[in-house]
């Protein structure tokens, strides 16, 4: 049997070497090229994505073709699924499969190159975040109608912090404005614009515009992941997204609550502007002071006419009732003994100053005493007459 091979060094042109000592050693080399990872550039072809979540396909260029596989704990990390021509960038690590003596690529990382795929991974992207609601106007939240505190996330340094800060002091010269700085391109702007963004929620703002001045698209590539689109919509005070031109509609802008053209715009956005609302409040404190002096000289005209209306029906009530109690005297003195004696009747009255209705109950010689409609008189009974 021959010796253990270690490596290429090893081998001598007197000795005879099986094929597993042979594969043993290139896979070696193999998988300690590159100290293990390597980035790799080519053309994906024969394209599988597999159900149990893994992809395997082929990479290629003019000359050579390698197998790759992306497994399923590497391929939910990357933003969008690759398509057969498409060129890509892959960081991975070279293995080798001793068995059948194949060398294949292990991805960790992929990204498209060229515009054409960078085009189709931000399309997937876009869909993808939309199927979950992120873009959903229902989500959205209004941005207040007066910011005490507004915050940034920008570059320190950049052209957009200064346009921001320019509009937003000459519209509110004492609005507390807060900066959280972070890249806004590279490699490492999407977590900081992330990270950015928790940071401004815990310091009490009213509002954070998310900002960068325009660029190419490859500049805005930042706002197109979506680490930086679900911290956007993930975020729990109102975002205005104001990472471009006006052209320019990015991942960042879909999921904002708020969209403007420039970060200019976007201050004119949600900073009033104070002389305004000074003016609002003076032109309101004007309307109503004239509502309520019209109010009040309409309720004393309201009390004037409840009150003649009120003395013209006590007076007809008034006439009602002396015309009433005027019928009611005349029919009492219709009823009155005193009436009866004014049509010249008269009435007699025996000693115990009693009527005398029955001239049977009188005798010879008593007295009477006749009351008439004016005077009383005495008189005595001569006779009785049936």
């Amino acid at each position: 049997m021959s010796e253990k091979l270690s490596s290429f060094d090893d081998f001598t042109d007197d000795k005879i070497y099986g094929v597993s000592e042979l594969n043993a050693v290139i896979g070696s080399a193999v998988r300690d090229a590159g100290g293990g990872f390597v980035w790799v550039e080519g053309e994906i072809t024969d394209f599988i994505a597999h159900r149990s979540g893994h992809w395997y396909f082929s990479l290629r260029d003019e000359k050579s073709e390698i197998r790759a596989a992306c497994w399923k704990q590497n391929t939910f990390k990357i933003g969008f699924v690759p398509e057969n021509g498409m060129k890509v960038l892959c960081r991975c690590q070279t293995d080798f499969y001793e068995q059948r003596g194949t060398v294949n690529l292990s991805i960790l990382t992929l990204e498209p190159r060229g515009a054409g795929a960078e085009a189709l991974a931000l399309k997937q992207l876009l869909a993808k975040l939309e199927k979950e609601g992120l873009f959903a106007p229902e989500r959205k939240q209004p941005t207040p109608f007066l910011c005490r505190k507004i915050g940034v996330v920008t570059a320190p340094s950049s052209a957009a912090l200064a346009d921001i800060v320019k509009v937003a002091r000459g519209r509110f010269p004492n609005l507390e404005i807060t900066v959280s700085p972070a890249s806004v391109q590279g490699g490492s702007a999407p977590a900081e614009i992330a990270l950015a963004l928790g940071r401004l929620e815990k310091t009490g703002v009213d509002v954070i515009i998310v900002a960068r001045g325009g660029g190419g698209g490859e500049d805005l590539s930042a706002f197109n992941t979506e680490i930086v689109a679900r911290a956007v919509a993930d975020c729990s005070k109102p975002v205005v997204s104001a990472v471009g031109h006006e052209t320019d509609i990015t991942a960042s802008d879909l999921a904002a609550d708020l969209r403007a053209a420039t970060p200019s715009a976007a201050a004119e956005m949600v900073v009033a502007v104070k002389a305004d609302l000074v003016e609002g409040l003076e032109e309101t404190r004007r309307r109503l002071g004239s509502s309520l002096v019209n109010a009040l000289s309409y309720a004393a005209m309201e009390i004037d006419a409840v009150s003649d209306s009120l003395v013209r029906a006590a007076r007809s009530r008034l006439a009602e009732t002396q015309y009433e109690l005027s019928a009611l005297a005349l029919r009492l003195d219709g009823l009155s003994p005193l009436a009866t004696l004014e049509r010249g009747y008269s009435v007699a009255y025996a000693k115990s100053d009693k009527p005398v209705t029955d001239a049977s109950s009188l005798r010879e010689g008593d007295e009477l005493k006749i009351r008439f409609a004016r005077g009383t008189a005495l008189a005595e009974v001569k006779k009785l007459l049936k």
